[in-house]
C-alpha cells in the first residue's frame, strides 16, 4: 500500500485541520470521562450528557461537512434523479393546439 505522507488529520492539501484534531480530542475527553463515570459509578446529569454530545455534533459536521458537500451530495443527487426517472412515467409533450391559445382567438 502506497503511502501519501498524510495523516489523518491533515487536509487534502496536506495542512493541518484543526477541525480533526479538535474532534479527536473531544472524542478521547469524553471517552475517558464516560470511563470515570463508569469506573466510579457516578450519576451524570442529563445536561452534561447533552452538552457533550451537542460539542461532538457541531465538531463532526464542522470536520465531515465539507467532504460531505462536495462528495456525497452529487452521489445523492445523481440517485435521487436516476430514481425519478424510473419511477416517473415519460409523458410525451403535446403539439399546442388553438383551444391552448390563451389569447382569446
Amino acid at each position: 500500500m502506497h503511502s501519501t505522507g498524510r495523516n489523518v488529520f491533515q487536509d487534502e492539501r496536506g495542512s493541518w485541520s484543526f477541525a480533526r484534531v479538535a474532534l479527536a480530542l473531544v472524542v478521547v475527553d469524553i471517552l475517558v470521562f464516560c470511563w470515570w463515570v463508569v469506573i466510579h459509578g457516578l450519576t451524570v446529569a442529563n445536561a452534561v450528557w447533552a452538552i457533550l454530545s451537542t460539542m461532538l455534533t457541531g465538531l463532526l459536521t464542522w470536520a465531515v461537512g465539507p467532504r460531505l458537500a462536495a462528495y456525497v451530495a452529487p452521489a445523492i443527487g445523481s440517485t435521487a434523479q436516476s430514481l425519478a426517472q424510473a419511477i416517473i412515467p415519460k409523458i410525451p409533450p403535446t403539439e399546442p393546439t388553438k383551444a391552448d391559445d390563451e389569447r382569446g382567438a
